[in-house]
């Protein structure tokens, strides 16, 4: 565990490299949001449309998922999502993209993996995304709100937690939970880097260790 923790910030530049190569069933080294899927040779990219013939992630479902370039009044949206399961239509819904990437992981324990849309980039390269979660066999999808906030999410399996590495002036890590359809965070920050008021470097990897324990004996923790 504390030699996963102090890698995190190499991996995460070999993720961040990756992402702009990645297609639906690429391997993410860091959060491994597409882990173990053979490259889909039915996917479709273009400017406008991007449409994944889901066969190796979800095999013999018959999903598509389709990222349509839309405008809109609401100048913050610009795609719309479509998911649908033998040629019908089980979900629908608008949403923020900036590149048009999609991956899929489990971020709710149930080992089936979910539709996570790319969001938003800042000047750091701190990645956002929608998240959609399978339901009831697949049968349907549930976008949880507020998800868009967390910056490289990151699911603890063990835990059921999700956590984050978010590279600013001070990188930060936090903790994160999905309730319901809805996410929940934590109050706890942990510091990578310089403490200038100490004037020595933070231990990420104790501080981590410690704040992880304070949010598993937390009472908002499920």
């Amino acid at each position: 565990m504390v030699m996963m923790k102090s890698n995190r910030l190499y991996i995460y530049l070999i993720f961040l490299t990756s992402l702009f190569l990645g297609s639906c069933s690429q391997e993410n080294p860091s959060s491994k949001l597409a882990q173990n899927h053979t490259p889909n040779k039915s996917e479709k990219f273009d400017p406008m449309t991007r449409i994944i013939e889901c066969d190796s992630i979800y095999p013999d479902q018959e999903i598509r998922v389709e990222l349509i370039e839309h405008s809109f009044e609401d100048y913050e949206l610009s795609a719309i999502l479509r998911i649908t399961k033998k040629d019908q239509l089980i979900i629908q819904d608008s949403l923020s993209t900036s590149v048009f990437a999609v991956e899929f992981k489990d971020f709710n324990g149930d080992e089936i993996d979910d539709i996570l849309v790319q969001s938003s980039s800042d000047a750091r390269s701190n990645w956002t995304w929608s998240l959609y979660v399978a339901e009831d066999s697949l049968k349907s999808f549930q976008r949880i709100k507020g998800f868009e906030k967390i910056k490289n999410p990151n699911y603890l399996k063990e835990h059921d937690l999700v956590d984050c590495l978010v590279m600013s002036g001070k990188n930060w890590t936090c903790f994160y939970q999905i309730h319901d359809d809805t996410i929940h965070a934590f109050e706890y920050i942990v510091y990578m880097g310089y403490n200038s008021e100490k004037e020595e470097y933070y231990d990420y990897n104790k501080d981590y260790e410690a704040t992880l324990k304070k949010v598993l004996k937390s009472k908002e923790y499920h």
